[in-house]
C-alpha cells in the first residue's frame, strides 16, 4: 500500500548578503553568497526501475529532473548608488 509515492523531497537553497557603506550615505556595496542544495541531498523522486523481474526493481535509476544537482555555491557583489 502506498508503495509508489517515491522518496522524500529535500532541497534547501539560501542566500546571505552583507552590505557595506561606501563614501556617501546613499552608496553601498552588497557582498553575497548563494547556496544551492545546501544539505547535498540526492532527490530521486519517483524515478525507479519498474520491471518487477529485474534485480534493480524499486532502486532509483536517475535523479529527479530539475532538482537532481549536487551542492553548489556562488559568490557575488552588487554596488548600489
Amino acid at each position: 500500500m502506498n508503495s509508489q509515492r517515491g522518496d522524500p523531497f529535500v532541497l534547501l537553497d539560501a542566500r546571505v548578503t552583507k552590505f557595506f557603506a561606501v563614501g556617501q550615505e546613499n552608496r553601498k556595496l552588497g557582498v553575497f553568497v548563494e547556496f544551492f542544495n545546501l544539505f547535498n541531498t540526492a532527490n530521486f523522486g519517483q524515478v525507479y526501475t519498474g520491471n518487477a523481474t529485474s534485480v534493480n526493481f524499486k532502486r532509483p535509476s536517475a535523479l529527479m529532473p530539475g532538482a537532481g544537482y549536487p551542492f553548489q555555491m556562488q559568490l557575488g557583489a552588487r554596488f548600489d548608488f
